[in-house]
């Protein structure tokens, strides 16, 4: 208590040189208390009185310390004089107010007057204890309820916390889906385009063996029909008959026809739809055409010279439909039919 009231004294002594009215009134309304503590009632009461000419504003508790400086004094009726100033409906100052006068009837010994009093101030007790009771109901209610709104708030994230985990799993897991379906989708495209130019090497590998294959078997065919003219060229040289012509039996016709037919995809077969008004030499006609022989071996398997195989080329035009405006040799027509 005498730090306390060393430091008072020294608080006291700085609001006086500040000046400032409400620090000197707090600081000699703090004195007071010390003193009053310390059993020093006529200190106190000296300071609880500056306390309240220093203070600007009215202040309650100021005012009960002052009633109360007065009631240890022995000052009783300067006591009730200051209780009576205070106006408050607050349950602890009222309590405090009959608590005092109780105190002064009793120094009075006024003893029906100091249970009247004693009374009053146990009614504001009863009340001050009810209403800290109401409020501590309602703190607790009010703090239950918080807890409960926190529980629930801190549910609802942990809630979007584990919603906003799956999503993102389910996204991650819907990424890598379409792009392990993506990445075989695009393995299996280039598995079949692989296998496209696969089968497409190995068809045109075919076609040219066939081509080579038909290309063989056209030579082998005409070289046949050549060694058979050149044979008799040199027989009929001996003979001194040039004009004879080369000999095609009907076995040596319908083996070139086979041959033809087989060898360029039923050839026989379509001019024979495409054009049915020519007849069978003509046929056997094309037939030499197809097989690429020249001006030179026909005119000896005909007998008649160059220039009349040309004139029948001309001739032929008219019959497949390639004559007057049309463009083109029966050879090149033949070839591509």
């Amino acid at each position: 208590m005498e730090a306390a009231r060393k430091y008072g004294n020294e608080a006291l002594a700085i609001a006086v040189t500040s000046g400032d009215s409400n620090a000197i009134s707090n600081t000699c309304q703090n004195l007071s208390v010390i003193q009053r503590k310390e059993e020093n009632y006529q200190g106190a009461l000296e300071n609880a009185i500056k306390a309240c000419e220093f203070n600007s504003y009215v202040d309650n508790s100021k005012t009960l310390n002052l009633a109360w400086a007065y009631l240890n004094t022995g000052s009783i009726d300067q006591c009730k004089r200051v209780l009576k100033r205070i106006d408050t409906n607050d349950p602890a100052e009222r309590y405090l107010i009959y608590y005092l006068r109780h105190r002064a009837s009793m120094k009075e010994h006024n003893y029906g007057k100091a249970c009247e009093e004693a009374d009053s101030a146990y009614f504001y007790i009863e009340k001050m204890y009810g209403d800290q009771l109401v409020y501590k109901e309602k703190y607790y209610e009010s703090f239950v309820k918080s807890q409960y709104e926190k529980g629930i708030t801190e549910g609802r994230a942990r809630f979007l916390t584990w919603l906003l985990v799956l999503l993102a799993i389910l996204s991650f897991t819907i990424i890598a889906m379409i792009v392990y379906s993506y990445r075989q989708y695009k393995s299996r495209v280039k598995m079949k385009i692989l296998t496209q130019e696969k089968e497409k090497a190995m068809k045109e590998k075919m076609h040219k063996e066939e081509i080579r294959h038909k290309e063989i078997q056209i030579t082998t065919m005409c070289r046949y029909l050549l060694k058979k003219i050149d044979t008799a060229e040199k027989i009929d040289k001996l003979r001194g008959n040039r004009a004879k012509p080369v000999v095609l039996t009907d076995e040596d016709w319908e083996e070139i026809r086979l041959f033809v037919d087989n060898i360029e995809g039923d050839f026989i077969t379509r001019l024979q739809q495409s054009f049915p008004t020519l007849s069978n030499e003509d046929i056997k006609f094309m037939m030499l055409l197809r097989l690429g022989m020249s001006a030179k071996a026909m005119g000896l398997i005909y007998g008649i010279s160059e220039k009349s195989i040309r004139q029948r080329l001309f001739v032929y035009k008219a019959k497949v439909g390639i004559d007057g405006s049309n463009k083109g040799s029966l050879r090149d027509f033949i070839a591509t039919f």
